[in-house]
């Protein structure tokens, strides 16, 4: 399922009740997951349960490969 109906954290369903409501671009938006990485929020993936952030090695894992996978400014 698309991450935006995946995922159920409180800034997820304020996400979701406005879009439906007021027209946005979804493909702007992405979502760091634990499991695949940098995601869009239309992008389909199946369920899983793992902690985002257990170590701060981890944290700096993701920043530097989250940074390199975003476009330009």
């Amino acid at each position: 399922m698309p991450g935006l109906e995946l995922y159920d954290g409180p800034e997820f369903r304020m996400l979701r009740k406005y879009s439906r409501s007021e027209s946005i671009d979804l493909s702007l938006l992405r979502v760091v997951s634990a499991e695949y990485g940098l995601l869009t929020m239309e992008q389909t993936i199946d369920e899983y349960n793992r902690r985002a952030f257990p170590h701060i090695a981890t944290i700096r894992q993701i920043t530097v490969e989250v940074a390199a996978r975003l476009p330009e400014p």
